[in-house]
């Protein structure tokens, strides 16, 4: 799987993820606009991971159009908090990376949810 890691998402997050898939950081790309973002995951075949929650807003970055958008909804965002969810999130979804194309995951700390168009 590709991915992209938002801004957002802790920088070592992309180290630890990297061993195992093809993982990119947006602070890599410089100051990009969310839209930007959107279409450089869309365009390079990169699933988006970010605490943004702009990017759930499915008129503005509908997933149908998208390799993928997950989108972590923490009640808490502390380092441990967001590194444990992503990683988690990555073993959740491993051999079932095809859920992800055309869908919007809010991820919580005790659930998940998909949405597709």
């Amino acid at each position: 799987m590709k991915c992209l890691l938002d801004a957002n998402l802790p920088e070592r997050l992309v180290s630890i993820i990297q061993g195992r898939y093809d993982a990119d950081c947006k602070k890599d790309q410089g100051h990009l606009s969310d839209k930007e973002i959107y279409e450089i995951c869309k365009k390079e075949g990169r699933v988006l991971l970010t605490l943004d929650t702009d990017f759930s807003n499915r008129l503005l970055y509908p997933p149908h159009q998208h390799p993928g958008i997950v989108v972590f909804r923490l009640s808490r965002q502390s380092l441990k908090q967001v590194t444990l969810a992503v990683l988690n999130f990555f073993e959740t979804f491993k051999n079932q990376w095809n859920l992800l194309e055309g869908s919007l995951v809010t991820i919580r700390e005790d659930r998940f949810r998909i949405y597709r168009d």
